[in-house]
């Protein structure tokens, strides 16, 4: 980022340029997208879904030690994108923070109380720079979708709640495909949910996920608590959502089969009514004998046309 005007004011999160600018928070975000990470969050009628990306940047590595999700409380998950230090460090803390609000007031933490903390956690501090990640924070009391970023406050309205959201690096993209789906208002099932929220992901980075390249993590009203889907039932997901594509792209294609056969139709019947036209104009100017001849030469004329109407 260009310092320009802005020199000098992103030394502390605490100033603000003459625009009215945190940079350092700024920087944050530009550090978020640059991970290469896309998250996405949707809320159903009876459930929370959140899926990211599974990259691990060694193959020597344990697979099952690189997750982006993080059980806060047994009720309570953490979604993270971003830089995976940053984000194991605000994971540990919240987990803390949890441990202590059960221990204090005898009761689980509210996640909207979680969102407000992890909302303002080093960004009221002069002597530390904001957290590089962003994070989406899944709770079932009625469906709850609370994302948080490192700025001053939650993402969204008052109570930080949202619909569908997404993070990283196309992050915009996937908002915009969100708001297609979500446009009136829809009612998903479970299953609409996870496949909705996988579907916008495949759609955003234009590939086609395999089971072990995904992470999807579901708060359900029949099972309240925060759990990882598993590479089994990710694959069966995957999988209905490759029949749902073959069945749309058929129906599109029936669909353009259906407008080519009209046009045709609609094309050979107007060159029938032009031959017959003709056939009639020749029969009134010559005859039987006329009609013959003309006959012979519109049939040279519209040779492919006789084709189909016959003699």
């Amino acid at each position: 980022m260009s310092r320009g005007s802005g020199a000098g004011y992103d030394r502390h999160i605490t100033i603000f340029s003459p625009e009215g600018r945190l940079f350092q928070v700024e920087y944050a975000f530009k550090a978020v997208k640059s991970s290469g990470i896309t998250s996405i969050a949707v809320r159903g009628k009876d459930c929370v879904c959140v899926v990211t990306q599974k990259k691990v940047p060694d193959k020597l590595l344990d697979q099952t030690s690189v997750t982006h999700l993080f059980k806060i409380t047994k009720f309570i998950g953490l979604l993270a994108t971003g830089m995976t230090a940053d984000s194991r460090n605000l994971v540990q803390q919240a987990r803390q923070q949890a441990a202590e609000f059960r221990h204090k007031y005898g009761y689980e933490m509210p996640v909207d109380v979680l969102a407000r903390w992890v909302s303002a956690l080093y960004t009221l501090h002069p002597s530390a720079r904001p957290q590089t990640t962003c994070v989406h924070l899944s709770h079932f009391c009625h469906p709850v979708l609370r994302p948080c970023r490192p700025d001053l406050g939650l993402e969204d309205d008052m109570n930080g709640c949202g619909e569908a959201t997404s993070a990283g690096s196309k992050d915009q993209e996937a908002i915009n495909f969100l708001e297609k789906k979500m446009k009136n208002d829809p009612a998903f099932s479970y299953e609409e949910t996870v496949q909705t929220a996988i579907s916008a992901l495949q759609s955003v980075l234009q590939e086609d996920f395999k089971a072990t390249e995904i992470e999807v993590g579901v708060v359900r009203s029949e099972d309240p608590a925060f759990r990882a889907l598993s590479t089994e039932e990710i694959d069966e997901h995957l999988t209905a959502i490759r029949w749902r594509r073959g069945f749309q792209w058929l129906k599109e294609v029936f669909k353009g089969l259906g407008l080519v056969v009209a046009v045709v139709g609609g094309v050979l019947k107007w060159g029938n009514g032009v031959v017959r036209k003709e056939i009639r104009e020749k029969a009134r100017d010559g005859g039987i004998s006329g009609v013959m001849v003309s006959t012979t030469a519109i049939r040279r004329r519209h040779g492919r046309w006789m084709e189909f109407i016959g003699r």
